[in-house]
């Protein structure tokens, strides 16, 4: 990673040098030795921010994303078919993304679902996503289909 990389991974996630130091638990000064090419960025930090992005990437009010969904059918998970009908639907967040998994109409069991980035990162996959989407689907309100009698 550069300094001009860091710097610009730093104004992506709108943190101040002294919020990047703070995060990385390293001084302001060193943030700034890092940026102007002073001093080597060490393999460590490149990871650490690569990280942080991605967990950036998850706020619910990231976006926008797409939601990316495969469509297979008679395979299981341990033969993968020779093709597949993959479907890309942009949404303007995660959040809405994850409205859009708990309408029932994807089954995160048996199909390959992800939500990924303009650049095609996977921001979520797998168990992550479905545990995601179930937090999602708690938090809605819960409507009384119940029959109330004319008491």
């Amino acid at each position: 990673m550069r300094g001009d990389e860091l710097k610009n991974w730093r104004r992506a996630l709108d943190y101040t040098q002294e919020e990047a130091a703070k995060a990385f638990d390293v001084t302001r000064a060193t943030i700034q030795n890092w940026e102007r090419g002073t001093t080597s960025i060490p393999k460590t930090i490149e990871i650490a921010s690569k990280v942080y992005l991605r967990r950036w990437k998850q706020r619910p009010v990231f976006g926008p994303v797409t939601l990316v969904h495969a469509a297979i059918s008679g395979c299981s998970t341990s033969k993968l078919p020779d093709s597949a009908t993959v479907f890309c639907r942009p949404v303007g967040s995660n959040e809405e993304a994850f409205h859009h998994l708990t309408e029932g109409k994807y089954l995160l069991e048996d199909a390959l679902v992800f939500i990924v980035d303009s650049k095609g990162a996977v921001l979520w996959s797998g168990a992550a996503l479905k545990s995601e989407c179930e937090k999602y689907r708690a938090q809605l309100p819960q409507v009384d289909n119940s029959v109330v009698d004319g008491e």
